[in-house]
């Protein structure tokens, strides 16, 4: 294989990460939005097929293929059974029957077709055959483009890990600068700023999808927030996931990654700006994942005890405290301005602070509230996640089967749960579109995964990723410094991104497969036990 071209190819996978919902116009149509709004996707399918038909000449590219491919029959099995199960007990295929037509695209004609043929079939049986059929096209392109990916990755850099490690790095840090360039003029849009507002306006339309979902999804521009490239603010801490590791590994020890050529002072301000934007976003999910990850990073570094790793991580905390400050203070000044209230007369007579407290405030608002059920989208969000659980719990073994919970959702919702109007607004859609096309997913990786493919498939889903993270571990401790912070690099991105996961699917950014890819490829590597 050229590396050259692997090596490209690789780069630009992990640059493109920033671009996971680019607009229909530049999207090729001819797999499915899961796969084609995600510009990762492109150079993927390209390093896709170059590996086979160098496997094809070469004879020596898939490594380790029969390991892979009994673990990726068994997943597939287990999807299988799980989704037979499901139809078998399915009880709303009357509701598949007499719902919209275009849920079923083009079985009413193939009906007619077979009719007109003299070969009749019960509705229920050729219903239950297409949904066979439908379900295993999406499975084959969901594992295809997931653990399939992992594993090209992993035979890609099997032989040299620590290259496709800068690779990766050295694309993270290109998308990051990406990032908070258009950070930095969202937050000038934000100040009021009428030339930064164009500019959002002339070139969001290029950068994602605009308006595509219940017709204001994602708007042309946010209000009161950041979101820098992405379609809304929450994607912030998707992407903060795996990219703060990045940042903060190369800032505790910068030695260990010499081909990189940079510098701390700049890794420094990279980290302020970028923690900037995160805070900005008040977006919930981005909070959370970055306080969480300083608490991860203390635990792993208490694991280590290195002394050179805390002197810079104290750099990492001071930096990231400053950033929190002047947040703060440009929310206070520019985002929630103190309100005055006039009489009749245009005489102000009070003026409301809404940022009193701003601190304690912004904690509520951001971290405390995601216990809380009435607060912002919670009551939804919660409503969907104990609505799948309640399906799991029923079907504990095999689920109700792979894209067949759709209807489930919406009966297993309680009639508190029915009041929320987030939750009314989908059930209504629900009935417009019908139960196939709106599935109503869980909002969380793993609760979708217990519903739709029960326990013994969320178990096969994640014993790939459970094993690593143990022969990490076991790795970190025993490596030396310049392999020991990379190590930790990777155990802590992966780390990130499952716990993503638990803000809606692995597939938000391609990132998971990615890193989990270079994670084998790091552990099970000739090169490493003596490095």
């Amino acid at each position: 294989m050229n590396r050259i071209i692997l090596n490209v190819l690789f780069f630009l996978i992990t640059f493109f990460l920033v671009f996971n919902n680019i607009p229909k116009q530049i999207q090729i149509s001819f797999i499915g939005d899961l796969l084609q709004n995600k510009l990762s996707f492109y150079p993927f399918i390209v390093g896709f097929i170059y590996t086979l038909y160098c496997q094809y000449k070469y004879k020596n590219v898939l490594v380790n293929l029969d390991k892979f491919l009994k673990f990726i029959v068994l997943y597939l099995v287990i999807t299988l059974i799980s989704l037979l199960v499901g139809l078998y007990n399915y009880p709303y295929y009357d509701m598949v029957i007499n719902g919209p037509v275009t849920q079923i695209e083009k079985l009413p004609k193939v009906m007619v077709f077979l009719n007109s043929l003299g070969i009749h079939i019960d509705q229920k049986i050729l219903i239950a055959f297409w949904m066979i059929a439908r379900v295993v096209k999406g499975l084959l392109f969901d594992s295809f483009y997931t653990f399939g990916g992992a594993y090209m990755i992993y035979c890609w850099y099997h032989n040299d890990w620590q290259k496709g490690l800068n690779i990766f790095i050295k694309g993270i840090l290109i998308g990051l600068i990406v990032v908070l360039g258009y950070g930095c003029i969202e937050m000038l849009y934000l100040a009021g700023n009428d030339i930064a507002k164009n500019i959002l306006i002339t070139f969001n339309p290029y950068i994602h999808i605009i308006k595509t979902d219940h017709n204001w999804w994602p708007p042309l521009l946010w209000v009161k927030q950041t979101r820098s490239v992405f379609p809304e603010p929450s994607h912030i801490g998707n992407y903060l996931a795996f990219t703060l590791p990045v940042l903060w590994c190369l800032i505790l020890n910068i030695r260990a990654y010499n081909e990189l050529k940079s510098n701390k002072i700049i890794l420094l301000c990279l980290t302020f700006i970028f923690s900037m934007i995160i805070f900005l976003a008040q977006a919930r999910t981005a909070s959370a994942m970055f306080f969480g990850m300083c608490v991860l990073y203390i635990l792993l570094l208490c694991y280590l005890y290195k002394k050179e790793y805390w002197k810079n991580f104290a750099k990492i905390i001071i930096v990231s405290v400053l950033a929190f400050v002047v947040s703060l203070t440009f929310i206070n000044n520019f985002i929630n301005k103190p309100v005055a209230i006039q009489n009749v007369n245009n005489t102000i007579i009070e003026t409301i602070d809404e940022n009193a407290d701003s601190v304690n405030n912004y904690i509520s608002n951001n971290l405390s509230s995601l216990a809380s059920i009435d607060q912002r989208s919670n009551g939804a969000r919660y409503a969907l996640i104990k609505s799948n659980l309640r399906i799991g719990m029923d079907n504990l073994f095999f689920g109700a089967g792979k894209g067949l919970t759709g209807a489930y959702v919406s009966a297993n919702f309680t009639e508190k749960e029915k009041q929320n109007k987030e939750v009314k607004m989908w059930v209504t859609n629900q009935k417009k579109e019908g139960v196939l096309r709106y599935g109503l997913g869980a909002m969380n990786e793993y609760v979708g995964r217990f519903a739709e493919t029960g326990i013994i498939g969320l178990i096969a889903f994640l014993c790939p990723f459970f094993y690593i993270l143990y022969k990490l571990f076991k790795a970190l401790k025993h490596s030396p410094n310049a392999i020991q912070i990379k190590i930790l690099l990777l155990l802590t991105s992966l780390i990130g991104v499952m716990v993503a996961g638990m803000n809606g699917s692995l597939n938000i950014f391609y990132s998971t497969w990615i890193v989990l890819g270079l994670c084998y490829a790091a552990v099970f590597n000739k090169k490493l036990d003596n490095e």
